[in-house]
């Protein structure tokens, strides 16, 4: 058989293949993969999920190698997810080609055994379940520390580390309730509950589930927000700092120092994710300050402090080079000579985004963010920063590269808010004195 024939052949088999995968109906993850496996895996559908998914759960490749997988979008509402396959199939000897095939996989709900068991204790009759969607868990962090200052969830029977979030379980459905009201007051959030019967046993079984999105805009971060978020936040410009994220965002132009609020139910008709964040600032050290007026952008009333030029220097670049920027703060009155400075170095930003893009232009090439005091300098926190957690978060994580990685992006956090914890108590200290 000559090679056009073979590769024909070969194209023509297996074109259509199907697939059935188990979605916990509880916690969402989907498994079990592969005969005999026990594992299961928190997945959103992304190609290198999905690699996994695939060479275990699709029969009738064959000898043909996973070269790669990219998912066809499907409404939800069909319960069934495409994906396209690059398979190697070899249609001679020590021959390979190249041939895609679409694979349907059905959706089935079941439980996963850690969630059986869960719903097997007889307990608990309310979860809550907090969730923030985005690869860092800084915004989970901050409202953790709330919780841990309030003792608010000293009324939980059970509070498991999950991915992306925890899960919180209570004796009684009002308990669970005040808890999540907790939380909307110090986080935008997006709460969608519901409730079913155990089949167990009919009397007193009815348990209710909260399903809790965080706002994953935090403290210090820089947004870039949409053109209308923006017209109906009092046409406040579309690059902004959040200043404190409480039920609201509280945002300011660091341009201008206008202020704005962003409403829980104004965010999440138009969500966005963080452009900047925190862990990315830098510092600077302040070399001058020359006050300027507000811009027209900017209301009167809005104003907390003046606007200034700022000369400032990485702290990095001193005795390596001469690099100056001249930058328009916000932060005019609190700045000085010689101060040091932390703030978004956007020289090297991204700018593939939708948002940003059309804003290149008009983009700083620095951004101020806050000033750091004497106490916040000399103390840095140096190795292990200890703050009290609810759990301990990187249980979450499957690969000891994951749990690594949330490690470390905790202890960062805590450095950070420990920093800033210091600074506040000496600001205190002077307002008293």
């Amino acid at each position: 058989m000559c090679l056009v024939c073979a590769t024909a052949r070969v194209e023509r088999k297996g074109t259509q293949l199907h697939a059935e995968v188990t979605q916990c109906s509880d916690c969402g993850r989907f498994g079990p993969f592969g005969r005999g496996s026990k594992t299961w895996m928190d997945c959103d559908w992304e190609p290198t999920e999905l690699l996994a998914l695939c060479s275990s759960s699709v029969q009738g490749l064959g000898d043909a190698k996973l070269l790669g997988a990219q998912r066809v979008e499907t409404p939800p509402e069909f319960k069934r997810t495409q994906v396209a396959l690059t398979l190697a199939r070899e249609v001679l000897s020590g021959v390979f080609i190249d041939t895609q095939c679409v694979a349907n996989f059905s959706i089935k709900h079941g439980v996963c055994p850690d969630c059986e068991k869960r719903e097997s204790d007889p307990d608990w009759r309310a979860l809550v379940q907090l969730r923030l969607r985005t690869p860092h868990n800084r915004a989970l962090y901050r409202l953790e520390q709330e919780i841990v200052k309030s003792k608010a969830h000293q009324n939980a029977l059970e509070i498991s580390a999950e991915k992306g979030g925890l899960d919180l379980r209570f004796a009684s459905k009002s308990i669970a309730e005040r808890f999540v009201q907790f939380v909307a007051a110090h986080a935008p959030v997006n709460t969608k509950c519901s409730s079913r019967r155990q089949a167990v046993s009919m009397s007193k079984s009815l348990r209710t589930r909260y399903s809790v999105e965080l706002c994953p805009v935090s403290k210090h971060d820089l947004v870039v927000l949409p053109a209308e978020t923006a017209r109906a936040c009092g046409d406040i410009a579309r690059i902004a700092l959040c200043v404190q994220a409480t039920a609201l965002l509280h945002l300011v132009d660091p341009l201008t120092g206008q202020r704005a609020e962003l409403s829980s139910e104004k965010y999440w008709k138009k969500s966005f994710l963080p452009w900047e964040a925190s862990t990315a600032m830098t510092e600077f050290v302040v070399l001058d300050v020359e006050p300027v007026e507000p811009l027209s952008s900017a209301k009167k009333h809005d104003l907390e402090a003046f606007v200034a030029d700022v000369l400032v220097a990485r702290v990095s670049d001193f005795g390596a080079n001469d690099t100056t920027f001249v930058v328009r703060s916000h932060l005019g009155a609190a700045l000085a000579v010689g101060d040091t400075v932390k703030g978004y170095d956007l020289t090297t930003a991204n700018f593939a985004s939708v948002y940003t893009h059309s804003l290149r232009e008009a983009i700083p090439d620095v951004v101020l963010v806050r000033k750091m005091g004497g106490p916040e300098i000399d103390a840095k926190p140096s190795g292990n920063c200890t703050l009290e957690t609810l759990v301990e978060h990187a249980d979450a994580e499957t690969g000891k590269a994951d749990a690594a990685r949330a490690e470390l992006e905790f202890q960062a956090f805590a450095a950070e808010y420990l920093a800033e914890e210091v600074a506040s108590m000496a600001l205190d200290g002077e307002e008293i004195a």
